[in-house]
């Protein structure tokens, strides 16, 4: 079954990265088209996998990197019934095949079972930690869209500006949420209470900051130009400890 992953993935990552290099070169209906195919290989792939798993994904170069390229690639494909995404489809379909080449480039297939796997719990915790991942990765995008403009304008942003980049970054932040959520069921399963102080606690509390600082920041600093930049990087941040 890693073959067939592989055999589908490898298209994938280069449909990705050619739907990204065309999109600004006029060719934009062609790009649409080049990614939903793009994201069928990958949400085909990711299918297989879970079917030889027989579990959600869970941290490993494979299946973790996979998992968040299929969420930033349906999240850029249905994100723009409601999100201006012009400027960053680009971007974001480059990620996307960025991330599914270091999933190949892994070459370790899945993860090996552990026996905690088999808690709906544990799985839970990774699926939407990775999930969160790939919604940060488009929030990313979208503030640092907006932080561009503002340099480039030389003038602030507006609350307007910034709607989308945070009702995205909520988005991401309850499913990292919901992730810690089961993390403390998982905790009840592994030391025997919901509360067991470590550094992966410490590590989910500097992310959960990262994410509620660009949210709850004063505005003067969320709107002014060339210092708004503040939510690209918080987010930016949380990515790299999520991903890497």
């Amino acid at each position: 079954m890693v073959e067939i992953v592989t055999i589908l993935l490898i298209p994938a990552s280069g449909i990705f990265l050619v739907s990204g290099i065309i999109h600004p070169l006029a060719q934009e209906r062609l790009s649409n088209a080049l990614a939903w195919v793009g994201a069928g290989l990958v949400a085909a792939a990711a299918f297989c996998g879970w079917l030889e798993i027989r579990r959600l994904p869970v941290y490993g170069q494979l299946e973790a990197n996979l998992h968040i390229a299929l969420t930033l690639a349906f999240c850029m494909a249905f994100s723009t019934r409601w999100i201006d995404t012009a400027g960053i489809r680009r971007w974001g379909r480059l990620l996307v095949a960025a991330l599914l080449i270091r999933a190949l480039a892994g070459n370790d297939g899945f993860t090996p079972d552990y026996f905690l796997y088999q808690f709906p719990s544990v799985q839970l915790f990774f699926a939407l930690r990775l999930t969160a991942g790939g919604v940060l990765i488009l929030a990313f995008l979208l503030y640092a869209r907006n932080w561009i403009r503002a340099v480039k304008s030389g003038r602030n942003n507006h609350a307007a500006d910034l709607r989308a980049a945070s009702c995205t970054l909520m988005l991401g932040a309850i499913l990292f949420l919901a992730s810690e959520f089961s993390g403390t069921l998982w905790c009840a399963v592994g030391y025997g209470d919901t509360w067991h102080w470590t550094s992966n606690f410490l590590k989910s509390a500097a992310i959960f900051l990262l994410l509620m600082f660009p949210l709850h920041a004063p505005r003067w600093l969320k709107e002014n130009g060339r210092l708004s930049g503040v939510g690209s990087l918080c987010t930016l941040a949380v990515i790299l400890e999520i991903v890497l």
